[in-house]
């Protein structure tokens, strides 16, 4: 009973839907183009800088006041944040290498801090090491000598 039932919904939606109309060509007048040199645009400046904000390489934007203050803006989640130019935060390089080194003959050791907890592991001599692996084991190198 109930696909007797969907089979006449189904049939009578299709017999519902109009024939489709046969397309008639129409004429199409070729259209005039213009062929105009666009300049090479600058990008534009983001909102909510001052007009004469300069950018500097690292993304950031810097400007000087009329008291002579340099503002350092940049450009976060929720829009822009500005500080005097003293007070910044910078990305800092790494001080050193935090990487310590045991040597046990064929293999030598590495550990590092990290936030969590202390990661150790061990690499034969032979095998490639990575610049601060190969730094660590120089210095090691250098102290035993001295």
């Amino acid at each position: 009973m109930k696909l007797t039932i969907l089979l006449i919904a189904c049939a009578c939606g299709l017999a519902a839907q109009p024939a489709p109309k046969p397309a008639t060509p129409k004429a199409v007048a070729p259209k005039k183009t213009k062929t105009v040199a666009k300049k090479a645009e600058a990008p534009p400046e983001p909102s909510g800088l001052p007009a004469t904000a300069k950018q500097m390489p690292d993304g950031d934007w810097r400007w000087v006041d009329a008291k002579g203050t340099a503002w350092i803006y940049h450009r976060g989640m929720m829009g822009y944040s500005r500080w005097p130019e003293k007070n910044a935060p910078r990305a800092s390089a790494p001080t050193g290498i935090d990487l310590q080194v045991e040597d046990l003959g064929e293999t030598v050791r590495f550990s590092r801090r990290s936030p969590f907890s202390t990661s150790t592991w061990t690499k034969k001599k032979s095998d490639q090491l990575d610049s601060d692996e190969q730094a660590a084991l120089d210095a090691l190198k250098l102290k035993e000598k001295q």
